[in-house]
């Protein structure tokens, strides 16, 4: 899936998204860095099949855009999926369908407890 399908997804699943603070930016040489931090809840749309659930999530993300001419050449984004994935949205499908042994202190349970 390309970035704005998966922007899509993302933004339709957490209706409450925001960018609550801009960790770090700066402009330099025809690039621009941003390093912000976003929040949302799961309160929207189903999430690659998993229905809301109402929890929370904050994550990281970094994006870096080249610019020439004063249009946007390229544009680069990197964010901490699986904290949001795990803290919001898919902790029930990760810990019902993982088969590559998830620490069991981050789940709490061991695969033999499941």
């Amino acid at each position: 899936m390309d970035y704005a399908g998966s922007h899509s997804t993302v933004m339709a699943s957490a209706a409450d998204l925001e960018i609550i603070r801009f960790d770090q930016s700066w402009a330099k040489d025809g690039h621009v860095l941003l390093r912000y931090t976003a929040q949302g809840s799961h309160c929207g749309e189903p999430y690659k099949g998993i229905c809301k659930t109402g929890r929370h999530a904050q994550w990281s993300a970094v994006a870096i855009i080249q610019v020439k001419d004063g249009k946007m050449r390229s544009f680069t984004k990197d964010w901490d999926q699986k904290t949001m994935q795990a803290s919001a949205l898919m902790y029930h499908w990760l810990r019902d369908n993982a088969n590559v042994g998830i620490d069991s202190a981050w789940m709490g349970t061991s695969s033999e407890e499941r």
